[in-house]
């Protein structure tokens, strides 16, 4: 199964162990050799967008970004039990939709610069999250 998938309103992550570990150790991962053949800025264009992250064929974390500039995220509850999983997982989620995002034309970059913000600010506060409960 391919790492990446589109929908037609956002993208799927399949993720493994492996993959997750060569995602989070790479500065840049190859998004492009990695999405099916369908049209990228279509995608991109739409007002929502949906990004759905399983581990092992099981769905973990999804995150929805709103016209209006709000994210909304969501976290299976059987996986918060193991906040490590959770932290690997959402490491290589907010990596990966990053990097799509940046694939957006610089006319949108401003827009996009204020999204991939608020995606720093909330993977800091998982990572804060999983501190706390180790």
């Amino acid at each position: 199964m391919k790492l990446i998938l589109t929908t037609a309103d956002g993208f799927i992550f399949n993720f493994n162990r492996e993959l997750i570990q060569e995602i989070n150790d790479n500065y840049q991962y190859p998004i492009q050799s990695n999405i099916q053949d369908k049209n990228i800025q279509e995608l991109l264009n739409k007002k929502t967008l949906i990004f759905l992250s399983y581990y092992l064929d099981e769905p973990v974390i999804k995150t929805i970004i709103l016209p209006e500039g709000e994210i909304v995220q969501q976290i299976a509850d059987n996986y918060l039990l193991y906040p490590e999983l959770v932290n690997l997982v959402t490491q290589s989620h907010y990596r990966l939709i990053a990097e799509i995002l940046s694939l957006q034309p610089v006319g949108k970059q401003n827009k996009l610069n204020k999204i991939l913000l608020l995606f720093m600010i909330v993977l800091i506060l998982v990572l804060v999250f999983y501190l706390l409960l180790k």
